[in-house]
């Protein structure tokens, strides 16, 4: 099914059957339910709610077109405490908000793969990275999985959490006051690397 709204504030739901959603212009929101649906953003297409279904077992993708929705221009945030991520651009007002899409890495929340204009495509897991070390230059809260995550805030005064899992935290000069809480009941070897002219073990200082 084939479903395209207007260029007011729409709301799409999808059947069982394999989707096609597109809300156009306004501030929409989409919901596949089951089945493989593909959500489709433009440029100029506004700020989107995608609510994908949970108990849905297909796989999902987002793809984007129009100029400026590239991989190199996204900007992956998280909505607060929630379990929502946000894809917005840099210099363009549009943005889609994927609901419940790190609510847990083991189970169908979200889409499966985000296609960019410039034919890179993100999977899943390069989403959820993308979230981790493309923190927005404001303060950031970032928190890992079970798995191995590498964190990087950005600039900001961030608060990081790797939870479980070998996690790696990366820091580079400018990248402002940070705070590293990582789990306490993780038993994996956890590491910091800082980066950049005079964050040297010599011109450390540790109180």
């Amino acid at each position: 099914m084939i479903l395209t709204g207007t260029s007011g504030n729409d709301t799409l739901i999808g059947g069982t059957e394999n989707d096609t959603l597109s809300g156009l212009a306004g501030n929409d929101v989409l919901n596949g339910k089951a089945g493989a649906d593909t959500y489709k953003f433009n440029q100029g297409d506004g700020q989107d709610t995608l609510n994908d279904d949970s108990n849905d077992t297909s796989t999902d993708q987002l793809v984007f077109s129009g100029t400026g929705l590239t991989s190199s221009n996204a900007i992956v945030t998280r909505i607060g405490s929630t379990s929502d991520l946000k894809i917005s651009f840099g210099g363009i007002a549009d943005s889609v908000l994927l609901k419940d899409q790190v609510y847990s890495t083991s189970g169908n929340y979200g889409v499966e793969s985000v296609q960019f204009s410039n034919g890179v495509t993100w999977s899943e897991a390069q989403l959820w990275n993308a979230y981790l070390t493309l923190g927005a230059a404001t303060n950031d809260t970032l928190e890992g999985t079970t798995a191995n995550d590498t964190i990087r805030g950005g600039l900001g005064t961030d608060y990081l959490n790797g939870r479980d899992g070998a996690d790696t935290y990366q820091f580079n000069l400018g990248d402002g006051q940070d705070t590293l809480n990582d789990s306490s009941n993780d038993t994996s070897l956890d590491k910091l690397i800082f980066s950049g002219t005079g964050l040297t073990s010599t011109n450390a200082i540790v109180t």
